[in-house]
């Protein structure tokens, strides 16, 4: 990942996340992966490291979530990596993801010099 693509603006609700896939092995899998994955509403960019047998993936929290491309993964057989470490930053993007919907439905902040409408 360039220096560019790591500094580009991103909207207030898109997550990038990196998944671990062992079963991850040939240009085969890494289609039909974006195939499936590619219809998923509110995903915005799929990038593969072959050498890492990492994907990485942006998409809009308020609409999809981490576990729900876990499970997608799954269900097609490239389950994600089941390592303790893999677990505890899977609680930890599921965690922000909530917080980041939770932020996506809440009402625009009062302005400091006016009391809040209700």
């Amino acid at each position: 990942m360039g220096r560019q693509e790591s500094t580009r603006e991103r909207g207030s609700w898109e997550a990038r996340r990196r998944i671990t896939i062992p079963a991850l092995d040939q240009e085969a899998d890494v289609k039909r992966m974006e195939a499936e994955l590619g219809e998923m509403e509110g995903l915005h960019r799929l990038d593969f490291n072959m050498a890492k047998k990492q994907m990485t993936v942006d998409y809009d929290a308020s609409r999809l979530s981490y576990q729900m491309i876990v499970d997608r993964l799954e269900n097609i057989g490239f389950p994600a990596s089941d390592s303790w470490w893999s677990r505890i930053k899977g609680g930890w993007y599921q965690y922000a993801d909530s917080n980041l919907r939770d932020n996506a439905k809440a009402p625009p902040p009062t302005c400091c010099n006016k009391p809040p409408k209700y």
